[in-house]
């Protein structure tokens, strides 16, 4: 991976019309990236399902991918029921974009 420096370099080229100093780049930079690296740190309660279903398949070259999973558990209430998460309330929902959305029940 380049430098910051050569980075920034690299962005001025791209955008030559830029008035962006060094400095208020970075922090662009880091308030563009600031919510990937999150979401990775704190993934969804969804991808913990998903690295444990994906267990079932230890040798296998085929797993389903993570976007198919959750449309399982959006859409299948049998596959929801197996492989979604322990009901431990009735405080949760599942949401529009199929991503479950109550208190992370993992964290306990």
């Amino acid at each position: 991976m380049a430098t910051l420096e050569t980075q920034y370099k690299n962005f001025l080229k791209s955008n030559p019309t830029s008035t962006f100093t060094f400095e208020e780049w970075k922090k662009k930079w880091a308030d563009d990236i600031r919510p990937i690296i999150e979401e990775l740190n704190n993934p969804p309660i969804e991808w913990k399902l998903y690295e444990q279903y994906t267990k079932h398949f230890v040798g296998y070259e085929d797993i389903p991918d993570y976007e198919w999973f959750k449309y399982e558990l959006k859409n299948n209430e049998a596959f929801r029921e197996k492989f979604g998460p322990p009901i431990v309330s009735d405080n949760f929902q599942i949401g529009p974009d199929g991503a479950y959305e109550h208190e992370n029940i993992w964290e306990r």
